[in-house]
């Protein structure tokens, strides 16, 4: 599986929000991460049903 560069970037940063000492800073992040991955399930299975 390759990753790329603008991908690994969003998800460093979502690491980095996850990582932080300030609880509003991580339930912001986790909810942003869910966010992110939701959206990106999503164009998944839409691009499986066209292929």
């Amino acid at each position: 599986m390759v990753i790329m560069s603008g991908t690994a970037t969003v998800l460093q940063q979502f690491v980095g929000g996850l990582k932080s000492r300030n609880e509003d800073t991580r339930a912001k992040s986790a909810k942003d991460l869910q966010h992110y991955v939701t959206t990106e399930l999503r164009e998944l299975s839409q691009d499986e049903a066209t292929t």
